[in-house]
């Protein structure tokens, strides 16, 4: 008889161990439960702040673009200078003779009246 109370008492030990560790298991999953649910609404707030600054930022680079610029500056001459002009200009006033010379035999090879 003395064994089987033994028996009884190691199984009634080894339930209560076993519902210790399963109250910690359950502790612990409530635990990490309240802590998803947490992070849920933090990503939640987030979310509505990523969004809030993404408007803003949309309207804010939507003005930038909308502003009017300054009006470009038109050179103070008021006569507007062909390019291709003003540096055959530059370019034969600083040219040697030997270099005109030889650009006026081009030219009239080409059939321009010089």
């Amino acid at each position: 008889m003395e064994t089987q109370d033994r028996e009884t008492l190691r199984q009634d030990m080894d339930r209560t161990k076993q519902l210790e560790y399963l109250s910690s298991v359950e502790t612990e999953r409530n635990r990490v439960s309240a802590q998803i649910e947490q992070l849920r609404r933090q990503i939640g707030s987030l979310t509505q702040k990523k969004i809030d600054l993404d408007k803003e930022w949309r309207e804010g680079i939507l003005s930038v673009h909308a502003t009017p610029c300054k009006p470009v500056l038109k050179p103070s001459s008021g006569k507007k200078i062909d390019p291709r002009k003003k540096n055959i200009n530059s370019a034969l006033k600083n040219a040697s003779s030997e270099k005109l010379a030889k650009i006026a035999d081009l030219l009239q090879k080409a059939g321009f009246e010089i």
